[in-house]
């Protein structure tokens, strides 16, 4: 059983829920898209999925980023995409 650390969340929730705790990463990251667009946009990550809006074809994307696994000693490095 996970500790909630005095808080009291209703059943069924834990505090890790993005809705709750927030993103896990916030920032700038470079990215393609199938329209064709390909550069740096503003994006955010939580559970290891990186979402991001294409400024061309205004496409809500949510991509599972390339990593060098979980022995990664940065997380943010998980949002950082090479297109």
């Amino acid at each position: 059983m996970a500790a909630n650390f005095g808080w009291n969340y209703p059943a069924g929730f834990t505090g890790r829920e993005l809705a709750i705790a927030g993103p896990d990463w916030e920032g700038e990251t470079k990215v393609s898209c199938t329209c064709g667009f390909s550069g740096e946009v503003e994006a955010w990550g939580y559970s290891n999925v990186l979402h991001w809006t294409c400024p061309e074809c205004a496409e809500d994307r949510a991509e599972e980023p390339e990593c060098d696994g979980p022995d990664d000693p940065d997380p943010s490095d998980y949002y950082h995409l090479e297109p």
